[in-house]
């Protein structure tokens, strides 16, 4: 019993102080690990008593001694050991700060380009759309399967975007392209409205002038076939002046034709979405 307890009392002992030049394996770019007894000497503050003695009178009028105890707050050095660990990074690896206990952070000869990162020895993990040694070369995704853009693809520098063939827009997602719709004509200005209500009203006009000759016209007709059966004894001079008179006219209607004819022609392209004017004659009044 008296053995086991002297074994454990040595592995305690052992363990609390470390062992001196131990090397131990631990941790990312860690080659080796001390763990040693440090003297560790500081101030400390405590509560010190002060006594004050003083005479006063005792019992049987007898003068005695005693004393009045009063505390300050006084310093004093302190010794004590304290454990530090140690440690010895391996190559290519270095602490990020003196006290750390490990070795996180790589080295690199030069330095990563392009936002990349060193993690680990001469060895740079690069942001996309950059390649190399230490990140100083531009990736082309375009020709690589990875842009996935629908028609075009457009390397920049440590990126790519896609575009679309003229007649197609780019897609929300920014890959996919959509047919643009054929714009609509454009709506007539005022001044092109005013001119077709200018050109309106005269067809109109045109059109009233030429229902009125019609009119005019089969009175003409009628009036020279009820004349044909009748003996010339019989027609009128009045007859006959009315006749010459609306015979005239005809050379009106002939003209009011012709113009109406060159309205139509002119408004035909003026069929507008809001301002559509429909010209149709009747083809027995030509």
């Amino acid at each position: 019993m008296a053995l086991l307890q002297l074994v454990a009392t040595a592995l305690t002992c052992l363990l609390s102080t470390g062992v001196r030049g131990q090397v131990l394996k631990e941790g990312r770019g860690v080659c080796s690990k001390q763990t040693l007894r440090v003297p560790l000497i500081y101030n400390e503050t405590f509560i010190q008593p002060v006594y004050h003695p003083f005479l006063t009178t005792c019992k049987g009028l007898r003068t005695c001694s005693t004393y009045r105890t009063t505390y300050r707050v006084s310093y004093r050095q302190v010794t004590k050991e304290v454990l530090q660990t140690s440690i010895t990074c391996c190559p290519g690896w270095q602490k990020n700060h003196p006290g750390a206990t490990s070795c996180d952070q790589a080295l690199c000869h030069k330095p990563c380009r392009n936002g990349g990162i060193c993690s680990r020895p001469n060895v740079c993990l690069c942001r996309p759309g950059w390649g190399g040694k230490y990140c100083q070369i531009d990736v082309d995704e375009c020709r690589t399967p990875i842009h996935s853009c629908f028609q075009q693809c457009v390397n920049t520098l440590g990126s790519y975007h896609c575009a679309c063939h003229p007649g197609f827009s780019l897609g929300a997602d920014e890959k996919s392209c959509q047919e643009q719709p054929t714009p609509s004509p454009a709506l007539p200005t005022s001044g092109q409205s005013s001119s077709s209500e200018e050109l309106t009203n005269e067809v109109k006009e045109l059109q009233g002038k030429m229902a009125d000759l019609q009119e005019r016209l089969e009175w003409t007709v009628n009036t020279f076939q009820n004349l044909l059966p009748m003996r010339l004894e019989d027609i009128k001079a009045e007859h006959i002046q009315e006749l010459w008179t609306r015979l005239r006219q005809l050379d009106q209607v002939e003209s009011l034709s012709d113009q109406l004819m060159y309205m139509e022609e002119k408004m035909g392209s003026c069929a507008c979405q809001d301002n559509k004017i429909s010209l149709r004659m009747d083809p027995n009044t030509r």
